[in-house]
Formats: C-alpha cells, structure tokens, sequence
C-alpha cells in the first residue's frame, strides 16, 4: 500500500479523535476502487467531497474554507495532507492550515495501467 505510515497515522488521529475528510478532484468510484484495492477503510473519514467542477466551480481552497467554518475549525487545528503543492497544499497554505506533501504514493493512474 502507498503511504502505509500515513494510514496508520490517520487511523490513529481518527481513534484520538480526529475528524478526517478526503477532498479530491477524483470521481467518487475512483476513491473507492483505490480504497478496495488498497483495503482501506473509508469509514474513517467524517466526509468525502469530490469537486465535480461540472456542477458547481468551487476551488479546494473554497472547499477548505468550508470545512472550517461548518464544523468550526480553526486553521492552526488542521492539516492538509496532499501530493499535488499548487492543488492541495498552496490553497491551505493560503488560509493558514498545516500541510504534509506526500511524495512517496503512486497515482491512481499508476495502479490502474
């Protein structure tokens, strides 16, 4: 599995009480075939929000904005964790959260083909 130690990490926040969501530009099917290849829990996660830019033209850093004022985060209480600097990172960054870049997974792409 990529990132092993991240899901581990992850499924530790979530037993100490962390709240954790994936916010993706994947289609929802792609993160769950890469959840079920992976046997990966998604129950873990709060909420999972695909940004279908199809429907409604939303950046992650609108989404992250979101999330903190739904559920009354603070950004200094969050994490983005993300491979991508300018789509998943740079957008937290802006808003003062705390980011992890993941270098070391593989794409979907990647495990498909």
């Amino acid at each position: 599995m990529p990132n092993e130690e991240l899901y581990k990490f992850l499924k530790q926040a979530k037993r100490l009480g962390g709240e954790i969501f994936i916010v993706s530009n994947s289609r929802l099917s792609d993160i769950k075939e890469f959840a079920d290849y992976f046997k990966m829990d998604l129950s873990i996660f709060k909420k999972i929000i695909v940004n279908d830019f199809d429907k409604i033209e939303m950046t992650k850093q609108h989404i992250y904005s979101d999330i903190m004022h739904r559920y009354n985060y603070l950004p200094q209480e969050t994490m983005v964790i993300g491979n991508s600097v300018k789509n998943d990172l740079k957008p937290a960054q802006r808003l003062k959260m705390h980011t992890y870049h993941v270098t070391n997974g593989f794409t979907y792409k990647e495990i498909v083909e």
